[in-house]
């Protein structure tokens, strides 16, 4: 395990959490989720890279659940 990039991914998270309690403007929520989502996708690429584990099959799923998370928060928050 390598502890410096899970302490990068929970920071981000809680940093992320905290500032989706606060922000008040819906279209400024759904831009730091789409943030959380794009950290997040690049974050488990690197982490598959330095593990030597990357391979095609593993950036298209996680590129696919990153597009499902993406729609589903715009429709979420476009029909609220």
């Amino acid at each position: 395990m390598h502890p410096i990039e899970y302490i990068l991914l929970t920071g981000y998270a809680g940093i992320s959490f905290l500032l989706f309690l606060f922000l008040d403007n819906p279209q400024a929520k759904l831009i730091l989720l789409y943030g959380a989502i794009v950290y997040y996708l690049v974050w488990a690429l690197a982490h598959h890279a330095f593990t030597k584990t990357l391979s095609k099959k593993i950036v298209l799923e996680y590129l696919f659940i990153a597009l499902i998370a993406m729609l589903v928060l715009q429709v979420v928050f476009t029909t609220s």
